[in-house]
């Protein structure tokens, strides 16, 4: 049975420890640029002048490669987690470097963990559970999703020479830490596999437990040795991964969403004589300390040749930075230059060369996993809201069930994907005549292809406005234009029904000739469209959710645009009368249930014609309390649906209602073992405000945690901790009551101390509680958040 996942549970999980945030928090701002980038959604329709998006990437062939199966969290994913993934996803080459899969079996089964004959296998720690080989011929780069890169051996002497500086820090003895990335490679006829644990996390002392601030660690492991590189200087993590990728451009402004560019040949080589000329000719002022305290401008980032720069302006300072990691040789890791004007100006020049792509974090997420053969969006198909309803990758499994009811990650999931016909086989080496896609249609989910039936409005003005397909297999470059020829509802029960999903080759028996018309003969609604025999096509099929639509499919037919054609200006008509009458499709907005009672929020919810789930999970909040929402068809783009949006009417909303303290609810996100215990601490009089409380065996990275919206009126806080015997916990606690990335470590505070036995369920308090700290930490917090108002005024 599928594993049952709730937002809130996941966004908990992702958030790191309070102990671990007070870092993080410094470079949040930055990381918060990454959620940004990450998102889903794309730009609302764009028929008005239509022109191919290139994009360069290398994906999977289906024939050669087993499917990965990986569970990823199903959430809004928090700005430090969210950046994460997206510094992940741009080192995915968009140029010369080819994606692999991870070797497995079938669809369902688990990775195979053995290892290959007479070679290290990769650590459990790494997303491919093992079975790659280390060649002397190749450096090989691993990420924890399944990705993997082929580099020459030429940059083998000097990533080994980071690895050696690495080898002289100090060694960790805490427990063994999952790699974010992994290198491996030989040396001097010796497998080196050197792991890059995740930079978000770092470890405190030796051994993990108690130590001072200075003691902080990012864990890089050698042939699973683990040395702590110090965080306040994490220089070679940055190096090793920057020498290890090969990422796209992204430009951000202040005050506006950040875009990665289209790769442009002319205006990365620009960057490069650039920086040649700024490192040769600028004014070089005296480091760091040189930097205006105000956040910068506007940057641009990128990589090239084993090495990632940074380019940060501030205008009115007239002051330019230049940061560079990776095998930079004698660069500067950061270099500051005043006077920069004309270097400005040039920079801002090199940045107009660019163009978004639109496409690429879609494309690159989607093709870590091993069934994804495609890409499909429809621009003009939106709501009111501008939200395109068909937006997502195409796979295409071992038969046509199975994506029916599981989405492209492998994830069960009601509304099913998009997928090829599994008889026609989408390969890098060939493609059929005419892709034939399905998606289920659900009026209660609005997904898939639920809103093709909008299609059939009877006059084709739905069509007029929305009258291309764009949809590329995962080798071609970027996504093709398929302008629709006419749309159909097909009764499958008829005896003169038109099979259109014979026609995935023209062959003698299914001759184009009668496929057109056929066509022509059954399309409800349709424009003329010069087609031939050798163009190549597309077909997107549903069924039609309506009462009175049993065994009746809504049919869409495309072809793609021919090399210089202009596109064409011909509109849509009726054909032929529908032979049954689909009734609209409705939406409505989605209200604002957080906060609520559950009894209000079940009213709110009807009184918009929604439905509703509820999930009860353990929580300090008051019993019965809403404290998440989502509506479900929204999971599979990891995007929340917050209150106004526009939501199918009859869906039913997803609730995460607080259940109380009841340990019987609690589900540890770390996956610990053992008694759990419900640690009860207790609060000062006359706190209020929004706080989180974390846990942990001061032996273990990780513990339990809860945090509340408004703690005022609360005497006490429970805090569940899981673990056998006797163990010394440490309850930190962190004010949240912000939303400003802060440049120290003064939201959290260190509360209480406790002996716990796990065997017997109780627990002392090991000397007193801070009980003056929640307040200070809140008093320093809104001191510095007005003093950063005030400095960006």
């Amino acid at each position: 049975m599928k594993e049952k996942e709730n937002i809130l549970s996941i966004k908990k999980r992702l958030e790191p420890s309070s102990e671990l945030k007070r870092r993080v928090m410094e470079r949040a701002k930055e990381l918060e640029a990454g959620k940004k980038t990450f998102g889903i959604e794309m730009t609302t329709a764009d028929n008005t002048e239509i022109n191919k998006e290139p994009i360069k990437m290398n994906a999977y062939n289906i024939n050669d490669t087993a499917k990965i199966k990986k569970r990823f969290p199903i959430a809004v994913i928090s700005a430090a987690a969210c950046a994460a993934i997206v510094i992940g996803l741009a080192a995915v080459s968009l140029k010369d470097n080819k994606l692999k899969t991870l070797p497995t079996t079938d669809k369902t089964t688990d990775q195979d963990s053995s290892t290959s004959s007479g070679n290290t296998s990769l650590p459990s720690g790494f997303g491919g559970g093992g079975g790659y080989e280390v060649s002397k011929d190749t450096l090989a780069i691993y990420y924890d999703n399944g990705r993997e890169f082929d580099k020459g051996i030429e940059d083998v002497p000097a990533i080994n020479a980071l690895v050696e500086k690495v080898m002289e820090c100090p060694v960790l003895n805490g427990p063994d830490l999952p790699a974010e990335r992994t290198i491996a490679y030989y040396v001097d006829e010796e497998e080196r596999i050197v792991e890059l644990c995740d930079e978000r996390y770092p470890v405190k002392g030796s051994d993990y437990s108690a130590g001072t601030d200075e003691d902080l660690f990012l864990v890089i492991k050698v042939n699973g040795v683990q040395y702590g590189v110090d965080y306040n200087d994490p220089t070679l993590l940055l190096d090793l991964k920057a020498a290890t990728e090969c990422g796209s451009t992204t430009y951000e402004k202040k005050g506006s969403s950040p875009f990665v560019a289209e790769y442009n040949e002319e205006a990365e080589t620009a960057l490069t004589e650039f920086i040649a000329d700024i490192r040769k000719n600028g004014t070089l002022l005296s480091g760091e300390e040189s930097l205006p305290s105000a956040d910068c401008d506007r940057s641009l980032s990128y990589c090239q040749d084993n090495k990632c720069y940074k380019i940060r302006v501030w205008d009115e300072a007239d002051i330019l930075e230049v940061q560079a990691y990776g095998l930079i040789g004698e660069e500067p890791h950061s270099a500051v230059y005043g006077n920069a004007r004309k270097w400005i100006d040039r920079l801002d020049e090199i940045i107009s060369m660019f163009e978004e792509d639109t496409e690429v974090m879609n494309w690159i997420w989607a093709y870590n996993f091993g069934d994804v053969i495609g890409y499909i969006r429809i621009p003009g198909l939106t709501n009111a809201d501008g939200t395109q309803y068909v937006n997502t990758p195409v796979t295409q499994g071992s038969d046509n069930e199975y994506y029916l009811d599981h989405g492209w990650s492998g994830d069960e999931y009601e509304a099913g994907n998009i997928f090829a016909d599994y008889a026609a086989p989408v390969t890098e080496e060939s493609r059929p005549d005419n892709i034939i896609l399905y998606g289920k249609s659900r009026r209660d989910l609005g997904s898939m292809f639920t809103h093709l039936i909008d299609y059939n409005d009877g006059t084709g003005n739905r069509l007029n406005n929305a009258s291309v397909i764009k949809f590329a297999t995962a080798w071609e470059d970027g996504l093709q234009q398929y302008p629709i020829i006419g749309v159909a509802v097909l009764d499958t029960n008829s005896g003169d029904y038109f099979d259109y999903s014979g026609y995935s080759y023209f062959d003698n028996k299914h001759t184009f000739d009668s496929w057109m018309n056929s066509i022509k003969d059954n399309c409800t609604i349709m424009r003329d469209l010069d087609c031939n025999a050798d163009d190549e096509y597309l077909t997107l099929s549903t069924n039609i959710d309506d009462e009175n639509a049993d065994g009746y499919r809504l049919v869409v037919f495309a072809r793609k645009m021919r090399d210089g054609e202009t596109f064409p200006a011909g509109r849509f008509s009726v054909n032929k009368e529908s032979p049954i009458e689909i009734k609209p499709l409705e939406e409505v907005r989605m209200p604002n249930i957080t906060g609520m009672t559950e009894e209000q929020a079940i009213a709110a919810l009807e009184e918009a014609g929604l439905g509703h789930n509820i999930e009860y999970l353990f929580s300090n909040e008051p019993k019965g309390t809403v404290m998440d929402h989502h509506a479900p068809y929204y999971l599979p783009d990891y995007v929340q649906s917050p209150e106004g949006d526009l939501v199918s009417k009859g869906a039913s909303i997803e609730m995460s209602v607080s259940g109380g303290t009841d340990l019987s609810l609690y589900t540890d996100p770390n996956g610990g073992e053992g008694e759990l215990v419900a640690l009860t601490i207790p609060l000062p009089e006359g706190l209020s405000g929004s706080f989180r409380f974390d846990a942990r065996d001061i032996d273990e990275p990780y513990g339990g945690f809860d945090s509340v919206n408004e703690i005022k009126g609360m005497n006490e806080f429970v805090i569940p901790v899981q673990g056998s015997g006797k163990k010394t916990v440490e309850v930190t606690g962190t004010y949240n009551g912000c939303v400003y990335p802060l440049s120290s470590d003064i939201q959290c505070f260190k509360y209480a101390t406790y002996e716990v036995d796990f065997d017997a369920h109780t627990y002392t308090l090991i000397g007193a509680v801070d009980t003056e700290a929640p307040a200070k930490a809140k008093i320093k917090t809104e001191e510095e958040i007005a003093e950063m108002k005030e400095q960006e005024k």
